[in-house]
């Protein structure tokens, strides 16, 4: 049976047990059991996993330096996430700079 389902059916069952009116309980009652087993909740994702690293690109290409999400960047460089955002997308400068997402697979060479 989908989980949806043995959801809805679940909490039907133990409205009626309960004698509970189903139009005022069941809404409350279904949510819980929902969140109990599960569905419609992705529950192993973290916070963290939307943070994508961020290069700061100097006018070489080289890297001048790495910060762990958009915010981080922004908030460093006195500048708005949307100014780095637009700056990653379009190629652009934001804060006299060049920016990139961080890729595993990309190849950067570190200013020294």
């Amino acid at each position: 049976m989908e989980p949806r389902k043995a959801a809805r059916k679940l909490s039907l069952e133990l409205i009626q047990e309960l004698r509970l009116p189903v139009k005022l309980y069941y809404p409350i009652v279904n949510t819980y059991i929902q969140r109990g087993i599960g569905v419609g909740f992705n529950l192993g994702r973290s916070q963290s996993s939307k943070h994508i690293p961020v290069v700061k690109l100097d006018k070489n290409g080289r890297i001048h330096t790495v910060y762990d999400s958009m915010a981080m960047a922004a908030r460093a460089n006195n500048v708005a996430v949307q100014n780095i955002s637009i700056a990653i997308k379009k190629g652009k400068k934001s804060a006299g700079f060049n920016w990139k997402l961080m890729d595993p697979n990309d190849h950067y060479v570190y200013r020294s």
